[in-house]
């Protein structure tokens, strides 16, 4: 994604080492409400390499814990939300990739 990889390359050649550490060291965390953080760059914040990886993950679990699940297919919504589309479009993907119909 240009826009995130950008952010990060200016806090590189900025010498930023505080505000990567924060972008950069810890994971995203699940919680009660689903993904909540920033968005921007980073593996803590919410972004379309974090929605991959959730999607992904995602989908392997309902593969493995609902019967059928790939056969009878998943319903991926969004809003008017600034990035739901595209987050959508993506979470889609992962599931079709993993032979969801």
């Amino acid at each position: 994604d240009p826009e995130t990889r950008g952010q990060i390359e200016s806090l590189l050649a900025a010498n930023d080492k505080d505000t990567l550490e924060k972008l950069l060291r810890n994971r995203i965390e699940f919680g009660t409400a689903g993904l909540r953080a920033r968005m921007e760059a980073g593996y803590s914040r919410l972004n379309r390499l974090t929605v991959i990886t959730a999607s992904q993950g995602l989908a392997a679990y309902v593969a493995k814990a609902v019967d059928g699940a790939q056969q009878r297919g998943v319903v991926v919504g969004h809003d008017h939300r600034h990035n739901s589309a595209a987050f959508a479009r993506l979470t889609a993907r992962a599931f079709l990739d993993r032979g969801f119909h």
